[in-house]
């Protein structure tokens, strides 16, 4: 039989069929033109042939970026701690470096000067009671009698007598330059502490009703406020 003269030539033909999965071979033969036989084979059902080795990178590779390969995080810089001073005030002064004026203002308020005694020692428990968290405050001679008083029961006004004159029994042994100090236990969680001050009218007993005793420099302190109560009007 004679080739059939509609074929193309035999090497279009070799890739139309190969892109059809078919290559030439010692299989099926196709009739071509100029009497050349091209002999196929099907390689639908052959392996693939192994994939070309890629080619090694000519540059750094870029970093991947993914959840595995997250940018560490930095922590940020720590600020520089700025402390605010409180402001000097005659309370957090050194009692030395406190005037008379500055104390009585701290105490008493201003226009202190024109205060009778009697409103500068209700002033002054007051103060009493807020600087050192006592529930009840008092002031009284060495008889017991009270010249103010501030939520004190009257008993403990009263104890100021005996209390007074076991001071002064003890000063005989023991100086007590300044005055010193009296303290009286009430219950497991409140005591009586009673600061004796030489004032311009004589020894008082300021006492206050608190959980601790008083701390020494505030014990002098009470004692100069005690003083300074008792100043007579115009004598400051």
């Amino acid at each position: 039989m004679a080739p059939s003269r509609c074929l193309p030539e035999p090497a279009v033909l070799a890739r139309l069929l190969s892109g059809a999965g078919l290559r030439a071979a010692k299989g099926a033969e196709v009739d071509v033109p100029d009497g050349d036989w091209v002999h196929f084979e099907d390689t639908s059902n052959a392996p693939a042939p192994p994939p070309a080795p890629l080619a090694a990178p000519r540059g750094p590779v870029p970093p991947t970026r993914g959840a595995d390969r997250a940018a560490p995080v930095t922590a940020p810089a720590p600020q520089e701690s700025r402390e605010v001073k409180p402001k000097s005030s005659p309370s957090a002064q050194p009692l030395a470096e406190v005037t008379d004026e500055k104390l009585s203002e701290e105490v008493f308020g201003a226009g202190a000067r024109g205060l009778g005694v009697e409103q500068r020692l209700q002033r002054f428990v007051q103060w009493l009671a807020s600087g050192t968290g006592a529930s009840s405050a008092f002031v009284a001679d060495l008889e017991g009698l009270p010249l103010v008083n501030r939520n004190t029961p009257e008993p403990y006004v009263v104890a100021i007598g005996p209390l007074a004159r076991a001071q002064a029994e003890i000063a005989r042994f023991v100086p007590d330059s300044p005055p010193g100090t009296s303290i009286v236990e009430l219950d497991h969680q409140r005591l009586l502490e009673v600061v004796w001050a030489d004032t311009p009218i004589g020894r008082l007993g300021v006492g206050v009703v608190l959980p601790e005793p008083l701390k020494h420099t505030l014990v002098t302190r009470i004692r100069r406020v005690a003083a300074l109560s008792v100043v007579f009007r115009g004598d400051s």
